[in-house]
């Protein structure tokens, strides 16, 4: 073959191997163009199981519950099927959208969406970066690797305040450290019937709250074991009680239902858990959320075990560890809310629930026994008082982390008083933080004092 030829062959070939290179770069590249979008929130890779994210004129959707419900986020998602509206709440946030339409309301103020949501296979998508930054995420975009990074700040943790009795100067004078009041002024009775206790000038609460931005709760309180059989096993009852819950929200604007039933036998735990289920459904007509308070418990005990924290976390939004009352005021002697033993409630519960679902209840108060009879409650500001009375130094429990003394009245009559300072409520806070629980709750407004406010600033 002469150097023409040669010349010749050698043209072709590299022309060959130019074009194969050519297609394989292009196939390479559909390969990789095709290649699923993948999302991050905080570090954490989320999953998509039946419908991927999509691009759409540059735009990333994304399946909107598989995203708003990570522990991240941790958005409530609701969907009213007749007029097909989404309202995504979180915190102080509200998202209003609808699929195929790109008007979005963020707090009552109107958007509108370069792309529409849409929906694919019973799933609605909807744009990522414009819903993350709605709910204060800041988000990122790798060309190469096709990778969302969404970063999440960290929530705001629940200060949630009884407000119950003598709570009214506490509350205007502390309200800044809290983020939730609920208002003890609802029972129930077997009937289904809702009895409204308020307060004298009660709306002066109730509109401070509102004025100041704080969420209301309506605390709905029971504690009858044979009222409560009766109510729960009767389905008239039931759905009249949720209806009155419905409409209490309609028309005082409540954030929240607080149920607080207590002394539910163990043969109802099934219908106690069909209500939570009944009234979690009801209660998304009004756009409001579940509170539901339990009994702490450490283990699985017969007389509590209709509070099954695994059910009740399905309906919950928020369950509140009710942690004291340890010992009891009819009960012997002793700590409150030991420490110890609060580890250990925690502990159990988070075995059944999500950290981000709970809120661990503070007692604000302890006891004082008279020798061989029931205790009477106390503040701290009494018992300091009690021991300075008496020219004593509490002394300090090591394993409870709770302060105690004992005294002597006028009658000759031994008094045993365990209560909660500042370091052992310190302490519980502490705990909750390093737990990631959402937060916590005071029993009750009334019963506070400096430090502790302060360090609750702290911690809020």
């Amino acid at each position: 073959m002469n150097w023409r030829k040669k010349t010749c062959f050698l043209l072709v070939l590299v022309g060959l191997l130019f074009c194969l290179g050519i297609d394989l770069a292009f196939s390479q590249g559909a390969v990789f163009a095709a290649s699923p979008v993948q999302v991050f929130v905080n570090g954490q890779h989320i999953s998509f199981p039946d419908v991927e994210p999509i691009i759409v004129q540059g735009r990333t959707l994304v399946p909107i519950r598989f995203l708003m419900e990570t522990p991240a986020f941790g958005a409530a998602v609701f969907w009213e099927p007749a007029t097909k509206q989404i309202t995504l709440t979180r915190d102080t946030t509200t998202v209003v959208l609808w699929p195929d339409k790109r008007d979005i309301f963020v707090n009552g103020r109107g958007f509108v969406l370069d792309v529409a949501p849409t929906i694919r296979q019973g799933r609605t998508l909807v744009p990522l970066r414009f819903l993350s930054e709605a709910f204060g995420a800041g988000v990122a975009w790798e060309e190469v690797t096709r990778r969302a990074l969404i970063t999440m700040p960290p929530r705001e943790r629940v200060v949630l305040g009884y407000y119950y009795g003598g709570s009214y100067e506490e509350f205007l004078s502390q309200y800044n450290n809290l983020t939730d009041v609920a208002f003890r002024w609802y029972e129930a009775d077997e009937k289904g019937n809702l009895i409204y206790d308020y307060p004298p000038a009660h709306h002066l609460a109730l509109d401070f709250a509102r004025e100041n931005k704080i969420r209301t709760q309506a605390s709905v309180a029971l504690f009858d074991p044979e009222k409560l059989h009766i109510l729960l096993n009767n389905r008239e009852a039931r759905a009249a009680l949720i209806s009155g819950l419905v409409n209490l929200v309609r028309e005082e604007g409540h954030h929240a239902i607080n149920l607080d039933f207590e002394q539910i036998r163990a043969e109802d735990r099934n219908v106690f858990n069909t209500f939570l289920a009944e009234i979690a459904s009801g209660l998304k007509q009004v756009q409001a959320k579940l509170t539901v308070a339990v009994p702490a418990k450490d283990r699985e005990v017969s007389w509590r075990a209709a509070y099954d924290y695994a059910e009740i976390g399905k309906y919950a939004d928020q369950v509140v560890l009710m942690a004291y009352d340890y010992n009891y005021r009819t009960g012997p002697p002793g700590p409150v809310a030991p420490y110890d033993w609060v580890e250990r409630v925690i502990a159990y519960a988070r075995q059944f629930l999500p950290p981000e679902k709970i809120i661990l209840g503070l007692g604000l108060y302890g006891y004082d026994w008279p020798e061989g009879k029931s205790a009477s409650s106390l503040t701290f500001s009494r018992a300091e008082a009690l021991a300075a009375q008496h020219r004593l130094v509490p002394v300090w429990d090591p394993v409870s982390r709770l302060p105690h003394f004992t005294y002597v009245d006028e009658a000759g009559v031994r008094h045993d008083v365990w209560y909660e300072n500042r370091a052992s409520l310190k302490a519980k806070l502490d705990l909750a933080r390093d737990q990631g629980l959402a937060g916590v709750s005071l029993w009750r407004l009334g019963m506070g004092f400096p430090e502790f406010w302060a360090d609750l600033a702290a911690f809020k």
